[in-house]
């Protein structure tokens, strides 16, 4: 009886040690698998960071979207919020979108409505910037036909933040009709990250 106890432990004892070994190989294989995904294109500088920022007035209650290319043409916007190195932190639709009711019936707005995408990463070459005027509403609830005339400023800033902050573009492009694209800039990084200047070439990304 004893011996056969005796036995019944040391086959336990060997299963534990060999599921043991098999979560360790699993274990290396996961890390392997992982570094594997890192992305690797040549030139990237993972610690460089631009951002580019659209804001418009409040009294402007109207979808207004940003969307940039960089140059390996990974296109950021409302439906793809990452892509390569950039990210879209919001999709700001105005109101519906940015403004909060509390149960009190306290009205939360903010300053003005904006969207943004940073650049995590900094590839060598020439980025887009476009806006996108997606859709308006009149004070009844009402959609603005496409084509149809409505004018909203949009205040545009890129800003270089590392080593220090930097605003390297600032302008206010106004959009005049409903789905009308516009291209507010192209500029160009180069190798080191440094700005090497803009060109307002209109460039579709509606067809990219």
């Amino acid at each position: 009886m004893r011996r056969q106890r005796a036995n019944t432990f040391v086959g336990i004892a060997d299963f534990l040690l060999a599921l043991n070994n098999v979560i360790f190989i699993l274990f290396i294989f996961a890390i392997m698998a992982m570094a594997t995904k890192i992305p690797s294109e040549a030139g990237v500088q993972i610690k460089a960071e631009y951002i580019i920022t659209a804001e418009w007035d409040l009294a402007h209650d109207c979808d207004v979207d940003l969307w940039v290319r960089d140059p390996l043409g990974n296109v950021v916007y409302f439906l793809q919020k990452e892509s390569g190195s950039m990210h879209l932190d919001h999709d700001s639709r105005g109101s519906p979108s940015d403004v909060e009711r509390l149960p009190d019936g306290t009205v939360i707005k903010p300053k003005a409505y904006s969207e943004t995408v940073t650049l995590r990463g900094l590839i060598p070459g020439e980025y887009t910037v476009n806006l996108y005027l997606y859709g308006v509403k009149t004070a009844t609830g009402e959609s603005y036909a496409a084509g149809e005339h409505y004018e909203v400023p949009v205040h545009v800033r890129i800003v270089k933040l590392n080593p220090s902050v930097v605003t390297k573009f600032d302008q206010e492009p106004t959009l005049e009709q409903v789905r009308q694209e516009l291209t507010v800039t192209r500029f160009t990084l180069g190798s080191d990250g440094g700005w090497l200047g803009t060109d307002s070439t209109p460039m579709s990304l509606q067809r990219q």
